[in-house]
């Protein structure tokens, strides 16, 4: 018998792709959002679940009522500081807008500068853990820093007195 190298392939040519489930992440920036915790509640106690319902089919519910929340309720973007910094500068040139209008705008772009911030120490933090190399030299020194930050050594005690 006379053997070759070709292997047979089973190929399925199908109209429908079908799309994978992303990963779910939560972004920090949707804590301090109205309406997110009710999201979380209306998951964990949905009624269509029986009382001895699995915490695993609750944080699949609570997921998924997040996931709807996000759609409906997107935090400040790129495109949100955008928008406030034309409008601050809008305010800035006409003279008959009040200080208070001024003041509101400020605190807004103030508000979403901080979540552009923390949106992106967390994706560094999420892609650092994922994409890095834990065997090089920067990897070790990061470490032992974030080991010295964390590290406690004292605590003040009821009379303020310094106890290690």
């Amino acid at each position: 018998m006379i053997g070759s190298d070709h292997r047979p392939i089973l190929a399925t040519i199908d109209n429908k792709i079908s799309k994978a489930r992303r990963q779910f992440r939560l972004d920090k920036r949707w804590l301090k959002q109205e309406g997110f915790a009710e999201a979380i509640r209306k998951g964990w106690l949905d009624t269509r679940m029986n009382g001895e319902s699995k915490v695993v089919d609750r944080i699949r519910k609570c997921r998924h009522e997040i996931s709807q929340w996000r759609h409906k309720n997107k935090p400040y973007g790129k495109e949100k500081i955008a928008d406030l910094q034309k409008a601050l500068e809008d305010i800035q040139n006409d003279d008959s807008r009040t200080q208070e209008e001024l003041d509101e705008i400020t605190q807004k772009l103030k508000e979403a500068y901080r979540d552009e911030e923390q949106y992106w120490k967390q994706k560094s933090r999420n892609l650092w853990l994922k994409d890095g190399n834990l065997n090089t030299k920067f990897y070790h020194a990061t470490t032992k820093q974030r080991r010295a930050i964390n590290r406690l050594v004292g605590l003040h005690d009821k009379r303020d007195t310094w106890v290690t």
